[in-house]
């Protein structure tokens, strides 16, 4: 019997990926922390996804939430369907690609408890690419860069995390109603936004996700460079009081990370105009130029 007390809910939202999304389920059922609930949110899956983990749905392991085509509304719609649907007091994100590390919500429940103004903690992660383990990098968990407490100007410079990593207050995703369901890339950079604006964050500084990484797929939505600079341009507009606030200085840090952003994204869509859009952007910004340089300085005399 689950216990309420402590109750961890971890939301799994799916699309077609059967086989990678049994990985994700068994890495939630092997955490050593036992008090969770796992809930899958399919979100119109047509490859046969139910019968592929029936097992764990007979064994009421998982609950199993569905969502037919005719209802199909996008990741976030289905997000916030698991969030309503979440029993716990704390709710944690997975991707239907990526695994959770096995002590990954001990640590950060056990990171929660020891800061009881915090709301949001997050961790580090290990890539790996085209599901090739020996392509696995362990991220660089650096401190100018990853931090604790109040990011809530932090935050519009640059990503903190991704979805899998987070581990936040439920009654915090319920004030600010959660996922915007107008956004298809950066949902949860914008939804970080809004969290670390009414609650302070808390850093495990160890590497406890496999964050999965699919090169030239051209159906995953990170490759696809229009439809993000779309959101991009949603989020400056939604946010817009709060990125005034910034001083030149931290608008030129913003900036840069959305430049190099933009030419990653662009080299994985392969679309040569936009990573020499990027690349000029960069170069004819003289607020961020001077940044770069400073920054790049700074990194060869350490």
């Amino acid at each position: 019997m689950i216990k309420k007390e402590d109750l961890v809910s971890a939301v799994i939202t799916t699309h077609n990926r059967k086989e990678l999304l049994v990985l994700a389920i068994e890495s939630v059922l092997n955490q050593t922390y036992k008090n969770i609930e796992c809930i899958v949110v399919d979100d119109a899956s047509d490859d046969n996804t139910k019968e592929y983990i029936k097992k764990y749905i007979e064994e009421n392991k998982i609950k199993y939430i569905y969502i037919p085509k005719e209802a199909s509304r996008g990741g976030n719609y289905a997000r916030n369907l698991g969030i309503k649907n979440a029993k716990g007091d704390y709710i944690a994100f997975l991707d239907d690609d990526d695994e959770w590390l096995s002590q990954k919500i001990e640590k950060q429940m056990n990171a929660m408890k020891e800061a009881p103004e915090t709301g949001f903690v997050y961790c580090g992660t290990i890539s790996e690419i085209n599901l090739d383990k020996a392509s696995r990098i362990p991220q660089e968990i650096r401190n100018d860069k990853y931090k604790d407490g109040d990011l809530a100007k932090e935050v519009l410079i640059h990503i903190i995390c991704n979805t899998s990593v987070i581990l936040v207050k439920k009654e915090l995703l319920e004030k600010i109603h959660g996922f915007d369901e107008e956004l298809k890339f950066w949902q949860e950079y914008e939804m970080c936004i809004r969290l670390l604006q009414i609650t302070r964050a808390k850093l495990v500084r160890e590497n406890l996700v496999l964050y999965r990484i699919f090169e030239g797929d051209k159906n995953r939505l990170s490759n696809k460079i229009e439809g993000w600079e779309e959101a991009v341009a949603y989020i400056l507009g939604k946010h817009k009081g709060l990125y005034d606030k910034l001083t030149k200085e931290e608008e030129a840090q913003r900036k840069i990370y959305l430049y190099i952003d933009g030419i990653n994204r662009a080299k994985k869509a392969g679309s040569k105009k936009h990573i020499v859009k990027y690349m000029w952007y960069t170069v004819k910004d003289a607020g961020t130029r001077k940044v770069f340089i400073r920054k790049m300085r700074n990194k060869i005399s350490h």
